[in-house]
């Protein structure tokens, strides 16, 4: 007897406490409650922004891809491989000897005005100056 009596406090003094524990809600309380502890409802509003950045990736996309970069260096110090005297003749080289070979093929014209064989003019030309 004395263990059921023991028995029944216990289960009335835990009534009691559940009881007392617990709130009455709204159905407008029931209702944000479980809209905001759904799982499926959180999924879907993820997978909505993830579609929403998706749309804005394809339209930069769309549009072309433009890059532009520059450099620009500036150094005081005058760096130079060869000696000033060797840089100019080297600079002019080019149109002496252009100049050289066109003096040449005008003085052998001269001197083969009215050739009537162009090949062999060629030929010579080729044999002299090769």
């Amino acid at each position: 007897m004395k263990i059921r009596r023991i028995i029944m406090s216990v289960a009335a003094l835990a009534i009691v406490a559940s009881a007392y524990g617990q709130e009455r809600l709204s159905l407008e309380e029931c209702r944000s409650m479980a809209v905001s502890n759904n799982k499926a409802l959180e999924q879907a509003r993820i997978s909505s922004g993830m579609a929403h950045y998706d749309r804005a990736i394809a339209r930069a996309n769309y549009f072309p891809n433009i890059s532009a970069s520059g450099t620009y260096m500036y150094n005081t110090l005058n760096v130079s491989l060869i000696d000033s005297d060797k840089s100019a003749a080297l600079r002019n080289a080019g149109s002496t000897i252009q100049g050289g070979i066109d003096s040449k093929i005008k003085n052998f014209r001269a001197q083969l005005r009215g050739v009537s064989d162009v090949k062999y003019f060629l030929f010579r030309l080729q044999n002299i100056y090769a």
